[in-house]
């Protein structure tokens, strides 16, 4: 890659005295239609006032396409009134177009580190036609995140302004255009961005206002993430409960490990570990996160044998894992014989005789239906003649 370096005076002017604000550096690297324009502004703060909040770049080429000339401009104010707190940034071709050209940008700021900050990027065709062009973002840096950033943060280093673009250019053959064109997208918020964002307040504990008390382990959360990931939290944090009042909660049935990862599946939506699905699932169960509980189903389901079919029936009926139990009861009734023939069957259906009705198909009453009293006026040999089949005795149940 060939390198060159270039040095001229911008186009931004001091207010008062009129003169040019000096270019610290300006590097074009070129291959292959590649470039990159760095543009370092000193003094950013006192310029960015006197300069009637707008800042041009020098004019710059790009050797291997010299016909055009571009500059960057920089600026605070913007026709939006609801992006008046913003700094604009954007890409200028000064001359016009003669053939359409595509044009990939990425800006971003360099810190006092080297660390690209704030990186925005987008690919769009120039077409001729237009006098002077412009593309860019009117809202790329908020004026507080710029000039008062948060500890560790910063972008200013000893107020100066690092401001980098690169660029790909190709020109002429439209082919070439659609296909980069379908292959450079524009930068999207995908889920997955958010929920990193939720990650990281919960690792790094940001702005918490709610704690969880697990014997001698502590977790701090945030009422409104987790009120809107469970019916069960909503409610306690809506309501005036001492929960609600403290912003405390004891939670004295729940190992903190097992907690930490249903804390970290209502941030993340990660798949927790599988070793923990029972416990996951009885927490899933009593703070309504059915769909944790029905990921928990689907990891005990995988795990699912002959030997503990048995053991799992019983734990998915007694916390109404109705999709597990359905899967349970197919599985016992394709190895039945197997399955009934097993020690641990019979003691389960001396404790749960319910089950074996169930996985047998039968609906039996819990109690006998009130039958008619015959009257009266009926005599006993009438009775006698109605009767269809043996008479059937029961001994009187003793209390």
């Amino acid at each position: 890659m060939s390198q060159s370096t270039s040095s001229s005076q911008p186009s931004a002017l001091n207010s008062e005295t009129g003169a040019s604000i000096k270019n610290e550096r300006c590097l074009v690297d070129v291959k292959w239609g590649e470039f990159s324009y760095i543009w370092t502004i000193k003094h950013f703060e006192h310029f960015h006032c006197k300069m009637n909040e707008v800042l041009k770049s020098t004019v710059f080429k790009i050797p291997t396409y010299p016909e055009y000339e571009w500059y960057l401009r920089l600026e605070l104010k913007n026709v939006k009134p609801d992006k008046s707190d913003y700094f604009a940034v954007y890409l200028c071709l000064e001359k016009g177009l003669t053939e359409s050209m595509l044009v990939g940008a990425k800006f971003y700021f360099l810190d006092g580190k080297g660390k690209e900050e704030n990186v925005h990027q987008y690919c769009e065709i120039f077409k001729p036609g237009t006098k002077e062009s412009t593309w860019g973002y009117a809202s790329f840096i908020s004026k507080t995140a710029l000039l008062k950033p948060n500890p560790g943060q910063e972008i200013l280093h000893e107020d100066t302004l690092t401001v980098v673009c690169e660029l790909k250019i190709a020109t002429s053959n439209s082919t070439t255009i659609e296909t980069v064109q379908r292959c450079s997208a524009k930068p999207t918020i995908s889920e997955s961005d958010v929920l990193k964002s939720l990650e990281r307040l919960l690792l790094n504990q940001d702005l918490i206002d709610v704690t969880f008390s697990l014997n001698d382990k502590k977790f701090g959360a945030h009422k409104i993430i987790l009120a809107a990931r469970s019916s069960v939290f909503a409610a306690m944090f809506k309501h005036d409960m001492e929960e609600n009042q403290l912003n405390i909660v004891d939670i004295p049935d729940m190992k903190p490990e097992v907690f930490k990862a249903f804390l970290q599946y209502l941030y993340t939506d990660k798949t927790p570990d599988p070793g923990m699905a029972r416990e996951l699932l009885v927490a899933a169960e009593k703070y309504d996160v059915n769909s944790l509980k029905l990921l928990c189903e689907e990891m005990l389901l995988e795990d699912l044998s002959e030997e503990n079919a048995t053991d799992v029936l019983v734990f998915a009926d007694l916390h109404l894992a109705e999709h597990l139990k359905k899967q349970v009861i197919f599985c016992i009734k394709t190895h039945f014989a197997r399955i009934t023939s097993t020690q641990s069957w019979k003691n389960t259906i001396l404790a749960h005789p319910h089950l074996f009705d169930e996985v047998n198909g039968v609906n039996r009453p819990s109690v006998l239906p009130n039958l008619p009293v015959p009257s009266s006026s009926i005599d006993e040999t009438s009775i006698k003649r109605r009767r269809t089949g043996p008479i059937r005795t029961f001994a009187k149940k003793k209390i």
